[in-house]
């Protein structure tokens, strides 16, 4: 085992770093997609508050993410790894929230997930913890979802970006 991986993408260093800055922090869209599971979205950033971005996506709903340094005013892929969402919020205050419909239970024990879906269609995974509380969610079920802020991250749509 390492203590330091590399991601590489067309023979250039991505980013070096611990299995967890890699994971936790990517530094470009190429890593957060390489590293582990990500729901994306593509939108604009409508609003920039420090470290903080309101991002509008391509289906209008609205999310306040953290910003990496190529991401101002424009396009923007917003990325969130499937454990950050909270299933059926009960304090919603502070968090990004949005309705879905569950369309498959994809049971695996501990690692399962939703496969849910937005209004317009986008299709999104959720981490499904194995608890009691959430056993009357079924195929078709309409729920809603939410995460915080810090668990988004959003980049720049420039030049040579996905």
């Amino acid at each position: 085992m390492s203590d330091t991986v590399a991601v590489m993408n067309r023979g250039r260093f991505e980013q070096v770093g611990t299995p967890q800055e890699l994971y936790g922090d990517p530094h470009t869209p190429f890593v957060a997609g390489f590293v582990g599971d990500s729901n994306r979205w593509e939108g604009e950033v409508v609003e920039m508050d420090g470290e903080t971005v309101l991002v509008r996506t391509d289906e209008d709903l609205v999310f306040r993410a953290r910003r990496k340094a190529d991401a101002g005013k424009g396009p923007a892929t917003l990325f969130l790894r499937p454990e950050a969402m909270v299933i059926e919020p009960v304090d919603a205050a502070g968090l990004n929230t949005f309705p879905v419909t569950v369309r498959a239970i994809l049971f695996d024990g501990a690692n399962s997930r939703l496969l849910t879906a937005t209004p317009s269609g986008h299709e999104l995974l959720v981490a499904l913890p194995q608890n009691r509380a959430f056993d009357h969610i079924r195929p078709g079920a309409d729920i809603t979802l939410g995460w915080h802020p810090q668990s988004g991250i959003a980049f720049g749509r420039g030049e040579g970006r996905p």
